[in-house]
């Protein structure tokens, strides 16, 4: 009989062997991070951590600092070119996003959450900058599982048009096989439909 201790071990070095032939995801900091030191937040290194909670970060979409072509959104992340698992092949997920604005957040959040067997879709808000829309179509098109909706609705917080925009990513993504989707808007997870 195995112990339960060496079962585990063999398991990850099994994982880890398949692994192998994975680029390492890679986070990229951006700008406005650049001199942020993660290893001494992680050590817990209070003065550190004290200091820098006076200094808050604010991300802004700098018109001219965030490139939208392939090759800029992919240096800036990692976005991984096979599923991690023939279990995870076999479950696709979808995702619907309601968006508006802050693109850098959503390009890295889209990168965080990225597996080629998935699929993405984003209805844009009509209250959404030209450019905000532009950047968002431009992702888009960096990716074949990545789409967004021609339509835009003027959505509000007391929740005008959002089931209608939710609705017109959905129609999107039943040309998909996938499992479940995972509908959010800007920064928030509402509900999962199976």
């Amino acid at each position: 009989m195995v112990k339960p201790e060496n079962q585990w071990s063999q398991i990850n070095e099994s994982l880890f062997k398949k692994l192998r032939h994975f680029k390492p995801p890679l986070f990229i900091k951006p700008p406005i991070a650049e001199n942020l030191l993660c290893s001494n937040i992680f050590e817990e290194k209070e003065d550190y951590i004290k200091d820098w909670s006076l200094k808050r970060l604010i991300y802004k979409d700098d018109e001219d600092m965030i490139k939208t072509d392939c090759e800029s959104i992919k240096r800036r992340n990692y976005f991984p070119e096979f599923p991690n698992s023939k279990e995870e092949a076999e479950f696709p997920i979808a995702f619907n996003r309601l968006v508006y604005k802050d693109y850098l957040f959503l390009e890295m959040e889209l990168a965080a959450e990225y597996a080629p067997q998935n699929y993405y879709c984003f209805v844009v808000d009509s209250k959404a900058t030209v450019l905000f829309k532009k950047r968002i179509k431009n992702l888009s098109n960096c990716f074949p599982n990545v789409y967004v909706s021609e339509n835009m609705y003027n959505t509000t917080s007391t929740g005008n048009y959002v089931n209608i925009a939710y609705w017109d990513c959905l129609n999107i993504l039943s040309s998909y096989t996938w499992n479940y989707v995972v509908i959010l808007n800007i920064r928030r997870v509402i509900f999962i439909l199976t």
